[in-house]
């Protein structure tokens, strides 16, 4: 039997994550926007070992940037949905035309299957999208 590590953990195995909900009301600080803050959190223990976080940006911006930077992403987002749904359409194109073949002349062509291949890459972008 393995020996356990204090708190019920077998030997190099590693806590699981926690969560910690910290409300920052920084209008107190009275940044003016575009002002960039840095933040990382860091943790230790009893042994003591410390742990560092990835520095995070925080960027203050006013009211219209926020908008206009929702609205832009919201563009993005638009743009990427239309393309993936003319993928889609176009890959259901060439599977209904080699259906139709397929039930016309019992047998696909090179040119169908090449086709289906295509819409099979497509549709592996869109799901992927």
């Amino acid at each position: 039997m393995r020996p356990q590590a204090v708190g019920g953990l077998s030997e190099g195995a590693r806590p699981p994550p926690r969560t910690i909900d910290y409300r920052w009301d920084v209008s107190s600080l009275e940044l003016p926007p575009g002002t960039r803050v840095s933040l990382l959190a860091v943790a230790g223990d009893y042994l003591p070992q410390t742990g560092k976080s990835e520095p995070r940006q925080l960027l203050i911006v006013t009211p219209e940037e926020l908008h206009d930077r929702l609205a832009g992403r919201q563009e993005l987002i638009l743009a990427e949905l239309t393309r993936l749904l003319a993928l889609q359409r176009d890959a259901r194109t060439h599977v209904a035309a080699a259906e139709a073949r397929l039930g016309r002349s019992g047998r696909l062509e090179q040119a169908d299957i090449d086709r289906l291949q295509a819409a099979e890459l497509a549709q592996r972008e869109v799901s992927r999208g």
